[in-house]
């Protein structure tokens, strides 16, 4: 389903906590049947991969220390509150880069992007170009998993990310961040000044610096 994306990093890979880096979003959905229903396939698979963790398992007090691990999505919270906003956050990954376990080659990756018409994007350059409060649709794969550490669950793979409405730092009014105008004699560019470049760190939808994440 359509939702807004939170913290998009689908042009360039984060390399902050993974070398290889990541591509990663947060899809923002409203309670309702479309939540719902993708709840549903998730917690189905994280269940297919605990049974089958709980099958491999040497004897019966093995299979009894088997967990779930946690869900790769959750309740989105209010920043200053921490009430509840009535909305879920589901996350989507996307490993750029690695060396194939088989073959001992390198390999890298990209999700693919589209415009609301389906045409392929080409020529962005920067995370910033696609803002938080952007509505996208995602493609994705449900992958099981299990791990001693972390239990059996489900991964949400990115492939693909249509991009329905866009916001981004290019373009911006004033009315956009809040301004408006200022009444008595005070600074007024000209119509030939040339705007300075926007910094990464202005503050998007959410309050969020979408620049810094």
């Amino acid at each position: 389903p359509a939702g807004e994306a939170v913290f998009p990093k689908i042009v360039t890979p984060d390399t902050k906590f993974d070398a290889d880096g990541t591509y990663s979003l947060k899809l923002r959905l409203p309670d309702g049947p479309e939540a719902d229903a993708l709840i549903a396939k998730i917690d189905k698979v994280r269940e297919l991969a605990h049974q089958a963790a709980v099958d491999e398992a040497p004897n019966a007090a093995a299979a009894k220390k088997i967990k779930m691990a946690d869900p790769s999505y959750g309740r989105e919270l209010d920043r200053e509150t921490g009430e509840e906003t009535g909305n879920w956050l589901f996350n989507f990954k996307m490993k750029a880069s690695g060396v194939s376990k088989k073959t001992g080659k390198s390999w890298s990756r990209k999700p693919a992007l589209f415009d609301a018409k389906g045409q392929p994007i080409v020529g962005m350059t920067k995370n910033e170009e696609i803002w938080t409060g952007s509505v996208v649709k995602v493609a994705y794969e449900l992958r099981p998993f299990y791990s001693p550490s972390f239990g059996a669950g489900c991964s949400q793979n990115l492939q693909a990310v249509q991009v329905i409405e866009l916001v981004s730092g290019e373009g911006k009014s004033a009315e956009d961040f809040g301004f408006g105008e200022e009444d008595g004699s005070f600074f007024a560019a000209s119509p030939d000044t040339t705007p300075l470049d926007m910094p990464s760190t202005v503050k998007g939808k959410d309050g969020g610096a979408d620049g810094d994440f």
